[in-house]
């Protein structure tokens, strides 16, 4: 399901197959998500209003205690609560939908995101694309929100093609959801210590600082001293917007010069052949573990956040790639101090200027550094890659 990207890892939950006989194109019976298995296990996640629309975003893993690698991911919307420690299921039927209404579920694509069955174990995963789950609430002597939850989907087996039209799981019992919703406030003023894996794939860790701002250009943060731009004498730090509780990559501020190029950060992945920038990067934070996550993944493939170059005359595009680093996490610790690490504010470079280009003749001849040329992509963000990334820090 294409959508622009707002949302962030999937939980890889791994478990047994029971024996199954699968016929491709016919319907079959799934005999590991029916109602004779015993789901007695529960994880949920609260993600407020994550997509700006009024519903309050959940994520619920259902699985049994004695194998909690098979089970059922629904990724559904509730009522909004005043708070966020408040918030629960609405009793009722969900219907599954693409309209992120008020008791509905999205369905699942291709890439694993959303709400689908898996079996980790065999990497047996279902689709669900249709059908609905019933939520009762109720109370018992000193425990409140029990909740007895049916599932009647219907899906599709994604190794097989085959159409699924008896997906029932039934659990019941107390579900915590942990809060996963963020306001600026959250992040203070912090040194950080990092690890991740330089382009292509050698494992690095660093340290630097993260500092939050407010002024005329809104509320962000500044990161000092991303992996190998030492040398590039930067004027200026990795920002992250703050945005109605999301972390956005800012890839539009100028961070200095070398040579030709004005200097910018930026998200991209790589397909063997190009490197493709993308856009409205989202990073998420876990307030629990203070880690500040910037991996993903991108139509399959991982995502490198790091330093980019634009000529600044025709505006061609280049990756800088011994700063390019995937799978980064920080590790925020709360600072005392503020180093005098940045040498300006920011400042906005045009969108509009940018170009898509097919070859470097442009680039700067002089240049020592590794450099291959950027395109752009469509803008378009796979949501499969946000629920990849929000859910993979748990």
């Amino acid at each position: 399901m294409i959508k622009t990207m707002k949302r962030i890892s999937k939980i890889a939950y791994l478990l047994t197959l029971l024996t199954f006989v699968v016929a491709c194109n016919k319907d079959v019976e799934i005999k590991e998500f029916n109602s004779a298995v015993t789901y007695n296990s529960a994880k949920g996640y609260y993600w407020g209003n994550y997509y700006g629309t009024g519903t309050a975003n959940f994520q619920l893993c259902l699985y049994s205690d004695t194998d909690e690698k098979i089970g059922i991911l629904i990724d559904g919307y509730a009522t909004l609560p005043s708070n966020p420690a408040n918030f629960k299921l609405d009793a009722g039927t969900y219907f599954v939908a693409e309209t992120e209404a008020v008791r509905t579920v999205f369905p699942a694509d291709e890439d694993l995101n959303a709400t689908y069955a898996f079996n980790e174990r065999t990497k047996r995963y279902i689709l669900v694309t249709g059908g609905s789950f019933t939520v009762e609430v109720t109370s018992e002597r000193g425990k409140s929100n029990i909740y007895t939850i049916e599932t009647n989907f219907t899906g599709r087996e994604i190794n097989t093609n085959t159409t699924v039209n008896d997906i029932r799981i039934k659990f019941t019992g107390a579900i915590t959801f942990e809060d996963k919703t963020f306001s600026f406030d959250d992040i203070k003023q912090s040194t950080y210590t990092a690890n991740g894996a330089l382009y292509p794939n050698r494992a690095i860790s660093w340290t630097g600082e993260v500092s939050p701002k407010d002024d005329e250009t809104g509320l962000y943060y500044a990161i000092t001293n991303w992996y190998n731009t030492a040398n590039y004498n930067l004027t200026g730090a990795l920002w992250l917007d703050y945005n109605e509780g999301k972390l956005v990559l800012d890839d539009r501020t100028k961070v200095g010069e070398y040579g030709n190029d004005d200097l910018y950060f930026g998200a991209s992945y790589y397909t063997g052949r190009n490197w493709e920038a993308v856009p409205n990067y989202t990073v998420s934070y876990n307030k629990t573990t203070r880690i500040l996550d910037f991996s993903g993944t991108y139509d399959g493939y991982p995502v490198y956040v790091g330093l980019f170059g634009k000529h600044y005359i025709t505006g061609d595009e280049i990756v800088y790639e011994n700063c390019q680093v995937k799978e980064a996490k920080l590790v925020l610790t709360t600072s005392g101090h503020y180093s005098s690490a940045l040498k300006s504010a920011r400042s906005v470079v045009s969108e509009t200027s940018r170009k898509s280009v097919s070859n470097t003749s442009s680039v700067n001849p002089t240049a020592t550094r590794s450099q291959s040329v950027i395109k752009k992509s469509s803008g378009i963000q796979n949501r499969a890659s946000k629920s990849v990334q929000r859910l993979k820090e748990n």
